[in-house]
């Protein structure tokens, strides 16, 4: 198993990093880079097969809604698979303009165990020992 981590070590925010077996690739979470800057705007994040068609990815998996890990969702090719859970979901489509809403339509909400991978959430308080991405409506 490789861990890659595109970015978010040297900065805060932006975290993207990859996880690689011999049989699958995922993301955790793509998103932009924090500043106090008035008028920043974010680097646009380049992962081979995840934003080009140049590689396969199996899958992006979104741990929650900030814009450190969501704010470049609209960059991941349209063919990848992408994971959150509910309330994650529902709060994005709540609040994000019209440009996110294409990519929120293919989001899929429900996942437990994806091929290599088991996912499950281990922080304090009421996600310990619970499945992280459970079912909804």
């Amino acid at each position: 198993m490789q861990i890659i981590i595109h970015r978010g070590t040297h900065q805060i925010g932006g975290i993207a990093t990859e996880i690689k077996t011999e049989s699958s690739r995922i993301l955790i979470d793509m998103g932009n880079e924090l500043s106090q800057e008035d008028n920043y705007v974010p680097q646009q994040l380049s992962i081979p097969g995840i934003t080009d068609s140049e590689g396969i990815c199996d899958a992006v998996f979104i741990t929650h809604y900030h814009g450190d890990h969501v704010g470049q969702i609209v960059n991941i090719q349209e063919d990848i698979p992408i994971y959150m859970g509910c309330l994650a979901k529902d709060i994005m489509l709540a609040t994000v303009g019209n440009s996110c809403r294409k990519t929120l339509g293919k989001v899929f909400r429900i996942v437990q165990k994806y091929k290599d991978y088991n996912i499950w959430g281990k922080s304090a308080g009421r996600f310990e020992g619970k499945r992280f991405f459970n079912g909804c409506s």
